[in-house]
């Protein structure tokens, strides 16, 4: 049988003695293994701050918020004010929620526990939401309150609030919201379903929640809410700091949509974004439209960096043996990096040093200026980013080629940033956390050998950017247990210490995607399908 080093260790602690002990068996993990992504959600923060990669729809905010108030009145007319019943009134409500919509085959996340343990459509059966069956549920359900799916945001958007005991009220602002829920709810759902007493409930019970309240049909006193604390409270004097921002990056997109005339769809936008784009009346003035601008378009460049790298490391893990005989040393590896990318990119071929190269693709998009390049043709961000996921899956050899116009487009526009009048706040992002390898880190490395050869640079990319960033978080992160490090140094030579190496590395979703989705359902933007494609556009 295997075990872990923590059931040995246990059984050592016990009983001292020699064993004979199958495998360790040691989970392997890692989905950030250079440790670059908390960089780029700090740029999402700063930019698209209260809302996660979850949250695309407005109905659940306003529903929790019902939810909790709801749970607060049933309990206080019957003198049950405690939090712990409090919270499984609450657990209750969103379990037939969840329930209801699987029925409706629109189901929520979690969906898999929601139908092993609730009855399903055609059932005779009724579940009783008391007892071990109950307890059970409520353990493994996904709840929206997770801190993986809206209960952050519905805290940061201001719909709940923390009170006593762990439970939560809701905000003033969202009263006619909740009251419009309140309203469906009292006219189509059972009230048994919703007292102290748990019930026995059948699918037909429960059906209606999604029927009269299905996920994606907010009412107008829902719209109206979500809008007001996601978008409008940030032209109030006073507004807290994000909520300025959100309204900023908002704003920025509107423009964007309104210069376009017409929908586009998300690869545009980021396009736009990338180039930091700003509206024509916003140009000359310093203003939290233009640091959102700024800072939308080093996420951009920064999601590039990041991916270009995590690929050069799925490149170098399948460059590698697992065997020890089979070791190489770093300049084997440089100078088959190298070769690939003299044969993916021509101009690595019509030069000799880095500075050489970097100047090239620079200039590049010299007639427009940085960061306006990052859309052109040759220099587009989020073309570059579409190539490499192409590569990863069809074609590795090319992945060095396209790295390496990678890391000159993010030297590129990280210099074109450095030349504008940038707040404080974004210069930051482009040095803060060393230990991420920001941009400007990597800018650094790049200019401090620009007299060396290519083969020099992909030493560096190899040994440090790569190996040694891994190891470090291998390191830091390797307190739980699990194995996290994929390669090794053995003799004269590095070897893979997995059996198999990645498949493939994603960027993180930057939110854009949630935002305009909410933003669209609050009535801040149209969206449109095109051939299976949703492009987005500003209401008018």
């Amino acid at each position: 049988m295997s075990l872990t080093l923590q059931q040995i260790d246990e059984m050592l602690a016990s009983a001292p003695g020699f064993r004979v002990v199958g495998p360790i068996q040691i989970d392997e993990s890692g989905v950030d293994p250079i440790g670059l992504r908390q960089l780029n959600l700090d740029l999402m923060d700063a930019t698209v701050p209260g809302i996660n990669n979850v949250t695309v729809h407005v109905r659940p905010y306003a529903f929790m918020a019902w939810a909790w108030w709801k749970a607060g009145i049933v309990a206080t007319e019957n003198g049950e004010i405690q939090p712990q019943k409090m919270r499984d009134l609450v657990m209750r409500y969103e379990a037939m929620y969840a329930w209801a919509h699987s029925l409706a085959e629109h189901p929520l996340r979690g969906v898999g526990v929601i139908r092993r343990y609730l009855p399903l459509k055609g059932s005779e059966e009724a579940f009783i939401f008391t007892g071990e069956k109950w307890e059970t549920l409520k353990g493994r359900m996904t709840s929206l309150m997770a801190p993986t799916e809206y209960g952050p945001s519905i805290k940061a958007l201001r719909w709940l609030a923390p009170s006593d005991g762990g439970t939560f009220r809701r905000s003033l602002e969202v009263e006619s919201a909740v009251m419009a829920i309140e309203k469906i709810v009292a006219e189509h759902v059972p009230q048994s379903l919703l007292a102290l007493k748990a019930p026995a409930a059948t699918w037909e019970d429960v059906f209606p929640f999604a029927e009269y309240l299905h996920i994606t049909k907010p009412t107008r006193e829902e719209r109206d809410a979500f809008r007001f604390l996601f978008y409008e409270a940030g032209a109030k004097p006073q507004a807290p700091r994000e909520i300025q921002r959100r309204m900023a990056t908002i704003d920025l997109l509107r423009g964007i949509f309104s210069k376009e005339g017409y929908p586009i769809d998300l690869p545009t936008v980021r396009r736009r974004l990338a180039t930091g784009w700003l509206p024509a009346d916003w140009q000359d003035h310093k203003s939290d439209i233009q640091t959102s601008s700024v800072l939308l378009s080093i996420l951009q460049a920064r999601q590039l960096q990041r991916l270009a790298i995590e690929s050069m490391m799925m490149w170098v893990e399948r460059s590698l043996a697992t065997e020890v005989a089979k070791a190489q040393p770093t300049e084997d590896l440089a100078a088959a990096a190298d070769a690939a990318a003299k044969k993916a990119d021509p101009l690595v071929l019509a030069t000799l040093r880095v500075g050489e190269y970097m100047d090239a693709v620079e200039k590049l998009g010299a007639e427009v200026g940085w960061p306006s390049a990052a859309s052109d043709p040759e220099t587009d961000v989020v073309g570059l980013m579409t190539r490499i996921y192409a590569a990863q899956r069809k074609d590795i050899f090319v992945l060095p080629g396209l790295c390496l116009r990678a890391f000159a487009v993010v030297r590129a526009v990280t210099k074109g940033v450095r030349e504008m009048e940038i707040p404080e706040i974004v210069g930051k992002s482009l040095d803060a956390r060393l230990d991420r390898f920001p941009m400007g880190a990597m800018s650094k490395r790049i200019d401090a050998v620009a007299d060396k050869s290519l083969m020099y640079l992909w030493r560096d990319v190899i040994e440090h950017w790569i190996i040694a960033q891994h190891v470090h978080w291998s390191a830091v992160r390797g307190v739980d247990g699990k194995k996290r490090l994929r390669i090794g140094l053995e003799g004269d030579g590095w070897i893979r210490v997995r059996p198999k190496p990645s498949s493939g590395f994603n960027a993180t979703p930057d939110r854009l995607f949630t935002l305009l989705s909410l933003g669209t359902e609050c009535g801040l933007f149209t969206s449109t399908e095109d051939k299976g494609t949703t492009c987005f556009g500003v209401t008018t």
